[in-house]
Protein backbone atom coordinates (compact mmCIF):
# COMPACT_ATOMS: atom_id res chain seq x y z
CA UNK A 1 0.00 0.00 0.00
CA UNK A 2 1.79 3.60 -0.96
CA UNK A 3 1.41 5.86 1.81
CA UNK A 4 1.52 9.12 -0.56
CA UNK A 5 -2.05 8.06 -1.64
CA UNK A 6 -4.83 8.99 0.58
CA UNK A 7 -7.31 6.37 2.59
CA UNK A 8 -11.05 6.90 2.79
CA UNK A 9 -12.65 7.01 6.25
CA UNK A 10 -16.46 6.97 6.15
CA UNK A 11 -17.74 7.77 9.83
CA UNK A 12 -14.50 8.45 10.91
CA UNK A 13 -16.48 10.27 13.95
CA UNK A 14 -17.95 6.72 15.59
CA UNK A 15 -15.53 4.95 17.88
CA UNK A 16 -14.48 2.35 15.43
CA UNK A 17 -13.87 5.11 12.34
CA UNK A 18 -11.69 7.25 14.71
CA UNK A 19 -9.87 4.59 16.54
CA UNK A 20 -8.64 3.34 12.96
CA UNK A 21 -8.08 6.71 11.33
CA UNK A 22 -5.50 7.12 14.75
CA UNK A 23 -4.17 3.37 13.86
CA UNK A 24 -3.15 4.31 9.87
CA UNK A 25 -2.11 8.09 11.14
CA UNK A 26 0.55 6.34 13.15
CA UNK A 27 1.79 3.92 10.75
CA UNK A 28 2.36 7.07 8.20
CA UNK A 29 -0.98 6.63 6.27
CA UNK A 30 -2.54 9.68 4.99
CA UNK A 31 -6.52 9.87 5.81
CA UNK A 32 -9.62 11.32 4.17
CA UNK A 33 -12.43 11.40 6.93
CA UNK A 34 -16.22 11.53 6.18
CA UNK A 35 -18.55 12.29 9.21
CA UNK A 36 -21.87 14.04 9.74
CA UNK A 37 -20.12 17.78 10.97
CA UNK A 38 -20.18 17.55 14.69
CA UNK A 39 -16.98 18.36 16.99
CA UNK A 40 -16.03 14.91 18.45
CA UNK A 41 -15.22 16.20 22.14
CA UNK A 42 -11.60 15.57 23.36
CA UNK A 43 -12.39 12.90 25.82
CA UNK A 44 -14.21 11.01 22.58
CA UNK A 45 -11.41 11.70 19.68
CA UNK A 46 -7.89 10.19 19.54
CA UNK A 47 -7.28 12.25 16.07
CA UNK A 48 -7.66 15.74 16.79
CA UNK A 49 -5.13 17.81 15.36
CA UNK A 50 -3.41 15.12 13.80
CA UNK A 51 -1.29 15.74 10.86
CA UNK A 52 -1.95 14.01 7.78
CA UNK A 53 -5.75 13.64 8.54
CA UNK A 54 -8.49 15.89 6.62
CA UNK A 55 -11.86 15.76 7.95
CA UNK A 56 -15.20 16.15 5.77
CA UNK A 57 -18.09 17.53 7.75
CA UNK A 58 -20.53 15.31 5.26
CA UNK A 59 -24.15 13.41 6.08
CA UNK A 60 -24.42 10.35 4.28
CA UNK A 61 -28.13 11.06 4.33
CA UNK A 62 -27.74 15.00 3.39
CA UNK A 63 -24.46 15.48 1.08
CA UNK A 64 -24.28 12.58 -0.88
CA UNK A 65 -23.34 14.15 -3.73
CA UNK A 66 -20.26 16.12 -1.78
CA UNK A 67 -18.83 12.98 -0.98
CA UNK A 68 -19.05 11.88 -4.17
CA UNK A 69 -16.96 14.78 -5.35
CA UNK A 70 -14.81 14.39 -2.68
CA UNK A 71 -14.19 10.45 -3.82
CA UNK A 72 -13.84 11.96 -7.51
CA UNK A 73 -11.29 14.48 -6.15
CA UNK A 74 -8.95 12.06 -4.25
CA UNK A 75 -9.46 8.63 -6.06
CA UNK A 76 -8.90 6.91 -3.18
CA UNK A 77 -7.80 3.37 -3.95
CA UNK A 78 -9.54 2.17 -0.18
CA UNK A 79 -12.39 3.26 1.11
CA UNK A 80 -13.04 1.69 4.53
CA UNK A 81 -17.20 2.17 5.64
CA UNK A 82 -18.03 2.53 9.36
CA UNK A 83 -21.06 4.86 9.06
CA UNK A 84 -24.11 3.26 10.62
CA UNK A 85 -26.81 3.78 13.00
CA UNK A 86 -25.40 1.02 15.43
CA UNK A 87 -27.77 0.64 18.47
CA UNK A 88 -29.81 -2.19 18.30
CA UNK A 89 -32.34 -1.86 20.84
CA UNK A 90 -33.03 1.76 20.07
CA UNK A 91 -33.48 0.69 16.28
CA UNK A 92 -36.82 -0.53 17.15
CA UNK A 93 -38.26 3.11 17.61
CA UNK A 94 -37.17 4.62 14.67
CA UNK A 95 -36.34 1.78 12.29
CA UNK A 96 -36.60 4.10 9.07
CA UNK A 97 -33.55 5.85 10.24
CA UNK A 98 -31.73 2.50 10.69
CA UNK A 99 -32.80 1.69 7.21
CA UNK A 100 -32.40 5.28 5.30
CA UNK A 101 -28.51 4.89 6.84
CA UNK A 102 -27.56 1.17 6.49
CA UNK A 103 -29.39 0.56 3.53
CA UNK A 104 -30.39 3.58 1.38
CA UNK A 105 -27.67 5.89 1.09
CA UNK A 106 -25.38 2.84 1.17
CA UNK A 107 -27.01 1.06 -1.77
CA UNK A 108 -26.69 4.82 -3.82
CA UNK A 109 -22.68 4.84 -2.53
CA UNK A 110 -21.94 1.82 -4.19
CA UNK A 111 -23.79 2.11 -7.03
CA UNK A 112 -21.37 5.53 -7.62
CA UNK A 113 -18.21 3.23 -6.81
CA UNK A 114 -19.50 0.72 -9.33
CA UNK A 115 -16.57 0.71 -12.32
CA UNK A 116 -14.18 3.63 -10.77
CA UNK A 117 -11.36 1.48 -11.70
CA UNK A 118 -9.17 3.77 -9.07
CA UNK A 119 -10.97 1.69 -6.05
CA UNK A 120 -8.93 -1.27 -5.30
CA UNK A 121 -10.76 -2.30 -2.36
CA UNK A 122 -14.11 -1.36 -0.38
CA UNK A 123 -14.43 -2.87 3.13
CA UNK A 124 -18.09 -3.20 4.71
CA UNK A 125 -17.87 -3.14 8.06
CA UNK A 126 -21.07 -5.28 9.26
CA UNK A 127 -22.12 -7.33 12.50
CA UNK A 128 -22.65 -11.19 13.25
CA UNK A 129 -26.39 -9.47 14.59
CA UNK A 130 -27.20 -10.49 10.37
CA UNK A 131 -27.24 -14.60 11.69
CA UNK A 132 -29.55 -13.83 14.77
CA UNK A 133 -29.90 -16.43 17.05
CA UNK A 134 -27.81 -19.73 16.50
CA UNK A 135 -26.51 -21.85 19.33
CA UNK A 136 -24.10 -24.12 17.12
CA UNK A 137 -20.41 -21.67 15.88
CA UNK A 138 -21.18 -19.23 12.92
CA UNK A 139 -19.80 -20.30 9.24
CA UNK A 140 -20.00 -16.96 6.78
CA UNK A 141 -22.54 -18.98 4.52
CA UNK A 142 -25.00 -19.59 7.28
CA UNK A 143 -28.40 -18.47 6.44
CA UNK A 144 -29.07 -14.72 7.71
CA UNK A 145 -31.96 -14.63 10.00
CA UNK A 146 -32.06 -11.17 11.67
CA UNK A 147 -34.02 -10.28 14.76
CA UNK A 148 -34.19 -6.48 15.17
CA UNK A 149 -34.12 -3.52 12.64
CA UNK A 150 -30.68 -2.91 12.84
CA UNK A 151 -29.91 -6.55 12.21
CA UNK A 152 -32.41 -6.13 9.28
CA UNK A 153 -30.61 -3.08 8.02
CA UNK A 154 -27.09 -4.49 7.87
CA UNK A 155 -27.82 -7.88 6.76
CA UNK A 156 -30.08 -6.38 3.46
CA UNK A 157 -26.86 -4.04 2.72
CA UNK A 158 -24.67 -7.38 2.91
CA UNK A 159 -26.80 -8.91 0.91
CA UNK A 160 -26.78 -5.94 -1.54
CA UNK A 161 -23.11 -5.69 -1.52
CA UNK A 162 -22.68 -9.16 -2.68
CA UNK A 163 -25.17 -8.80 -5.67
CA UNK A 164 -22.72 -5.74 -6.78
CA UNK A 165 -19.85 -8.15 -6.62
CA UNK A 166 -21.18 -10.74 -8.59
CA UNK A 167 -23.18 -8.24 -11.02
CA UNK A 168 -20.18 -5.45 -11.68
CA UNK A 169 -17.24 -6.97 -9.77
CA UNK A 170 -17.21 -4.39 -7.18
CA UNK A 171 -14.27 -5.06 -4.84
CA UNK A 172 -15.57 -5.19 -1.86
CA UNK A 173 -15.16 -7.15 1.45
CA UNK A 174 -17.32 -7.81 4.32
CA UNK A 175 -16.06 -8.14 7.90
CA UNK A 176 -17.93 -9.22 10.61
CA UNK A 177 -16.82 -8.34 14.26
CA UNK A 178 -17.39 -9.84 17.44
CA UNK A 179 -18.30 -6.79 20.03
CA UNK A 180 -14.95 -4.30 20.26
CA UNK A 181 -14.08 -1.84 23.14
CA UNK A 182 -11.43 0.31 24.02
CA UNK A 183 -10.19 4.17 24.50
CA UNK A 184 -12.39 6.93 23.35
CA UNK A 185 -15.29 4.78 23.25
CA UNK A 186 -18.83 6.43 24.38
CA UNK A 187 -19.83 5.76 27.79
CA UNK A 188 -23.06 3.90 26.60
CA UNK A 189 -21.30 1.06 25.64
CA UNK A 190 -21.46 -2.15 27.84
CA UNK A 191 -17.57 -1.68 28.82
CA UNK A 192 -16.92 1.81 28.96
CA UNK A 193 -20.88 2.54 30.90
CA UNK A 194 -19.49 -0.05 33.34
CA UNK A 195 -16.64 1.43 34.11
CA UNK A 196 -18.32 4.77 34.44
CA UNK A 197 -20.78 3.05 37.09
CA UNK A 198 -17.94 1.28 38.94
CA UNK A 199 -16.15 4.52 39.07
CA UNK A 200 -18.81 6.32 40.28
CA UNK A 201 -20.00 3.62 42.99
CA UNK A 202 -23.13 3.88 41.21
CA UNK A 203 -25.76 0.90 40.85
CA UNK A 204 -25.80 -0.14 36.68
CA UNK A 205 -29.26 -2.14 34.72
CA UNK A 206 -28.38 -5.26 33.76
CA UNK A 207 -31.19 -6.24 30.61
CA UNK A 208 -32.51 -9.81 31.20
CA UNK A 209 -29.66 -10.65 34.35
CA UNK A 210 -27.11 -10.42 31.73
CA UNK A 211 -27.26 -14.29 30.81
CA UNK A 212 -26.09 -13.54 27.35
CA UNK A 213 -22.49 -14.50 26.02
CA UNK A 214 -20.38 -12.31 23.94
CA UNK A 215 -16.83 -11.81 22.26
CA UNK A 216 -15.00 -8.46 22.85
CA UNK A 217 -12.19 -7.13 20.45
CA UNK A 218 -9.78 -4.86 21.83
CA UNK A 219 -9.35 -1.91 19.84
CA UNK A 220 -5.82 -1.94 18.32
CA UNK A 221 -7.02 -6.03 17.34
CA UNK A 222 -9.86 -4.66 15.66
CA UNK A 223 -7.95 -2.42 13.89
CA UNK A 224 -5.50 -4.57 12.77
CA UNK A 225 -7.83 -6.68 11.28
CA UNK A 226 -8.77 -4.07 9.00
CA UNK A 227 -5.52 -3.10 8.12
CA UNK A 228 -4.55 -7.25 7.37
CA UNK A 229 -7.33 -6.88 5.29
CA UNK A 230 -7.01 -3.60 2.94
CA UNK A 231 -3.23 -5.62 2.52
CA UNK A 232 -4.21 -9.14 2.08
CA UNK A 233 -7.58 -8.94 1.72
CA UNK A 234 -9.61 -11.10 -1.02
CA UNK A 235 -12.62 -8.94 -2.32
CA UNK A 236 -15.44 -10.58 -2.41
CA UNK A 237 -15.06 -12.71 0.82
CA UNK A 238 -16.17 -12.27 4.22
CA UNK A 239 -14.23 -12.76 7.07
CA UNK A 240 -15.24 -13.26 10.74
CA UNK A 241 -13.48 -11.70 13.88
CA UNK A 242 -13.57 -13.04 17.18
CA UNK A 243 -12.45 -12.57 20.55
CA UNK A 244 -9.72 -14.56 22.92
CA UNK A 245 -12.77 -15.90 25.03
CA UNK A 246 -16.33 -15.87 25.51
CA UNK A 247 -17.72 -13.95 28.74
CA UNK A 248 -21.54 -13.68 29.90
CA UNK A 249 -22.59 -9.88 30.73
CA UNK A 250 -23.10 -10.11 34.23
CA UNK A 251 -19.32 -12.01 34.38
CA UNK A 252 -18.02 -9.32 32.33
CA UNK A 253 -20.21 -6.33 34.70
CA UNK A 254 -18.65 -8.36 37.91
CA UNK A 255 -15.56 -8.56 36.18
CA UNK A 256 -15.09 -4.28 36.26
CA UNK A 257 -16.54 -4.10 39.62
CA UNK A 258 -14.16 -6.24 41.08
CA UNK A 259 -11.38 -4.03 39.27
CA UNK A 260 -12.58 -1.31 41.55
CA UNK A 261 -12.97 -3.52 44.84
CA UNK A 262 -16.67 -3.57 44.63
CA UNK A 263 -18.96 -5.95 44.83
CA UNK A 264 -21.27 -6.88 41.98
CA UNK A 265 -24.06 -7.63 44.15
CA UNK A 266 -23.97 -4.78 45.56
CA UNK A 267 -24.07 -2.63 42.27
CA UNK A 268 -26.87 -4.38 39.85
CA UNK A 269 -30.28 -3.90 38.99
CA UNK A 270 -31.90 -6.98 37.00
CA UNK A 271 -33.95 -5.47 34.00
CA UNK A 272 -36.14 -7.09 31.26
CA UNK A 273 -34.38 -7.97 28.35
CA UNK A 274 -34.36 -5.64 25.30
CA UNK A 275 -36.38 -6.96 22.44
CA UNK A 276 -34.80 -9.05 19.58
CA UNK A 277 -31.79 -9.74 21.85
CA UNK A 278 -30.02 -12.71 20.59
CA UNK A 279 -28.04 -14.85 23.26
CA UNK A 280 -24.59 -15.68 22.07
CA UNK A 281 -22.74 -14.60 18.21
CA UNK A 282 -20.31 -17.65 18.25
CA UNK A 283 -18.17 -16.61 15.58
CA UNK A 284 -15.41 -18.83 13.54
CA UNK A 285 -13.10 -17.07 12.43
CA UNK A 286 -10.30 -19.36 11.08
CA UNK A 287 -10.34 -17.80 8.02
CA UNK A 288 -9.23 -14.76 9.56
CA UNK A 289 -6.26 -16.25 10.97
CA UNK A 290 -5.18 -18.37 8.24
CA UNK A 291 -6.13 -16.33 5.32
CA UNK A 292 -4.55 -12.83 7.29
CA UNK A 293 -2.37 -14.47 9.93
CA UNK A 294 -5.07 -12.23 12.59
CA UNK A 295 -5.26 -13.01 15.92
CA UNK A 296 -5.97 -11.18 19.19
CA UNK A 297 -2.67 -9.53 20.87
CA UNK A 298 -4.89 -8.46 23.85
CA UNK A 299 -6.63 -10.63 25.99
CA UNK A 300 -9.71 -9.20 27.24
CA UNK A 301 -8.45 -8.32 31.08
CA UNK A 302 -5.28 -6.29 29.42
CA UNK A 303 -7.81 -4.67 27.40
CA UNK A 304 -10.13 -3.65 30.08
CA UNK A 305 -7.16 -2.49 32.16
CA UNK A 306 -6.28 -0.10 29.35
CA UNK A 307 -9.52 1.46 29.06
CA UNK A 308 -10.05 2.08 32.59
CA UNK A 309 -6.48 3.76 32.11
CA UNK A 310 -8.13 5.87 29.12
CA UNK A 311 -11.23 6.43 31.36
CA UNK A 312 -9.56 7.59 34.50
CA UNK A 313 -7.29 9.90 32.32
CA UNK A 314 -10.60 12.21 31.29
CA UNK A 315 -12.90 11.25 34.46
CA UNK A 316 -13.34 14.83 35.21
CA UNK A 317 -14.05 15.71 32.30
CA UNK A 318 -17.31 13.37 31.29
CA UNK A 319 -20.78 13.94 32.07
CA UNK A 320 -23.95 11.97 33.43
CA UNK A 321 -25.11 12.46 30.05
CA UNK A 322 -22.14 10.94 28.31
CA UNK A 323 -24.16 7.18 29.51
CA UNK A 324 -27.11 7.80 27.67
CA UNK A 325 -27.69 7.42 23.98
CA UNK A 326 -29.21 10.10 22.09
CA UNK A 327 -30.88 9.46 18.71
CA UNK A 328 -29.46 11.63 16.08
CA UNK A 329 -31.41 11.68 12.66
Amino acid sequence: MKKHKFILVIGCNSFAGNTFVNFLIKKGYKVLGVSRPRLLEERFNSIINKKNFKFFGYDLNKNLNSIFDLILKYEPKYIIDFAAQGMVAQSWLKPDYWFQTNLVSKVKLHKFLVNKKFLKKFINISTPEVYGNYSKKLKTNFAMRPSTPYAVSKASVDLSLSTFASQYGFPCITARFANFYGPYQTLYRIIPLTIHKAAHKKIIDLHGGGTSKRFFIYSEDFSDAIFKLLVKGKTGSVYHFSGDKMITIKDLVKKIYSKFDLNFNDFVNITPDRPGKDMIYDMDDSFSKEDLGWKNNYNLDIGIDKTIKWYLKFNNKFKESDGIFKLKK
